[in-house]
């Protein structure tokens, strides 16, 4: 991608793209990846990967993997991760 600002609808083309979502399929961005759309464990793992490598933007941290990125907690799990945490 270049290098221009990453809006909600980039983020959305995406994940329908790569999730092979229909566009019959709501997705917005208060969509929660795990519970709305069925992205979950590894595939979770690979979508942030593959967004990462898409938009050319760093998503981990090699000390603390996503947790500074999305501000979790030690304990924290993203289980209510949305569709708009990606910008």
């Amino acid at each position: 991608m270049n290098d221009t600002e990453i809006t909600i609808f980039d983020v959305i083309e995406f994940i329908r793209k790569w999730g092979g979502f229909k566009r019959s399929q709501e997705i917005d961005g208060s969509s929660c990846l795990e519970s709305g759309l069925g992205i979950t464990g590894d595939d979770g793992d690979e979508l942030l990967e593959a967004a990462s490598s898409y938009f050319s933007v760093q998503l981990a941290d090699k000390e603390r993997g996503y947790r500074t990125t999305f501000d979790l907690k030690d304990n924290d799990l993203p289980l209510k991760f949305r569709t708009a945490s990606l910008l």
